[in-house]
């Protein structure tokens, strides 16, 4: 398995298991349901990102690292969304990834 096809199971893996269970330890609730979507593309800037290979999580099945449909490669957006339900706030962090 080549390191890019690792880094897209890790990043499934932590999208919604690993993350969901470190945010429990510290009295968070992950309020997302994905763990990042391609540069330039969320799901109010285009309907595209509906499409479960839109986002990290375990239901994108292709590659992360691959080429757009424009002939770009593919960039990707980290995201956490944290919430604290008994205080009533949250937050979330986007931080770019490279995955070459």
């Amino acid at each position: 398995m080549s390191i890019p096809d690792r880094l897209d199971e890790r990043l499934r893996a932590l999208g919604l298991g690993e993350l969901r269970a470190l945010a429990a330890q510290w009295g968070w609730k992950l309020g997302g349901r994905h763990a990042g979507h391609p540069a330039g593309e969320t799901p109010a800037a285009n309907p595209m990102c509906a499409r479960a290979d839109a986002y990290i999580g375990p239901d994108n099945r292709r590659p992360l690292h691959r080429t757009t449909p424009g002939g770009w490669r593919a960039r990707w957006i980290p995201e956490i969304h944290l919430v604290d339900e008994h205080s009533g706030f949250g937050g979330t962090h986007k931080a770019p990834l490279d995955a070459a």
